[in-house]
């Protein structure tokens, strides 16, 4: 494959591995897995490996600083 559509451990075009959104976020596999689980993100699985939309991502984590701000934190 040509250009920024090449497939690496660390992702593919718009998607970014699980391993690179674990050090994004801070979570553990086992937070992964229950966000997938319960449908509160979405991925796509190639193989074994598991890749998540960078979108999708940066809408938990603008989520999160919303939630956070209505909290007063």
């Amino acid at each position: 494959m040509q250009g920024g559509n090449q497939l690496s451990s660390e992702g593919i075009g718009d998607y970014i591995s699980e391993k690179e959104a674990q050090k994004l976020l801070g979570k553990k596999t086992t937070w992964f897995w229950s966000m997938r689980t319960k449908g509160h993100l979405s991925f796509t699985k190639v193989g074994n490996k598991v890749f998540y939309h960078k979108k999708d991502l940066e809408k938990y984590m603008e989520d999160c600083k919303t939630e956070a701000f209505r909290r007063g934190k």
